[in-house]
């Protein structure tokens, strides 16, 4: 097993999105991916639905907690039961590209140690393996098109998008981003920070 993805959901808002999410996944171009599903103790209105979507595909396993403890207890969980050799997070509302799991970027610089040991990516892996950042920019432009791209601190994300495109010479983006931890800095008041396993 190369890739465990990772995805704790609790009491989900609109199961339609969750099952798109699950079904981006399940058409990965690259196969040998598993699927850790955390039910993070959602009520029995909901819980059906995560079932549901566990069931897209046999790579799928269903982890349930019998109550709610959050997010990086949901995703230390997946963790404890992962049999990949790399993990790769997903949340319940997100849509991954279909060449997510397959593509790396080489990379002009050696990639440092620390990184290495968060990642299990290597120099090695982006030689063998990666494509050239004018070829992953190319078609990540493609697939976003002129979409809304919502993110949480999707600055941080946009300001690597926007120097790839100068560096491969692509007009700068001017899609509208739409980034939720503003939202969750007007909406969520009496937290120490905005971290998402805090929220």
């Amino acid at each position: 097993m190369e890739i465990s993805v990772i995805m704790g959901v609790y009491n989900p808002a609109r199961p339609e999105h969750l099952i798109q999410a699950v079904q981006s996944i399940v058409r990965q171009s690259f196969p040998h991916w598993e699927m850790l599903l955390y039910d993070d103790g959602s009520g029995p209105n909901y819980a059906g639905a995560i079932q549901a979507a566990a069931k897209l595909d046999s790579r799928i396993r269903y982890l349930r907690g019998e109550e709610n403890r959050g997010l990086a207890h949901a995703l230390n969980r997946c963790i404890a039961h992962a049999r990949g050799k790399y993990l790769a997070r997903m949340d319940a509302d997100d849509i991954a590209w279909p060449e997510r799991f397959a593509r790396l970027i080489r990379q002009k610089c050696r990639i440092p140690e620390s990184i290495v040991q968060l990642t299990g990516i290597t120099d090695e892996m982006l030689q063998r393996d990666g494509v050239v950042l004018e070829e992953a920019i190319t078609d990540f432009l493609s697939f976003v098109g002129t979409r809304t791209v919502i993110g949480y601190n999707v600055a941080f994300d946009m300001g690597f998008l926007q120097a790839a495109c100068a560096e491969t010479q692509k007009p700068p983006m001017q899609n509208h981003c739409l980034d939720l931890m503003r939202t969750a800095r007007r909406k969520i008041g009496g937290v120490n920070n905005y971290k998402l396993e805090t929220l």
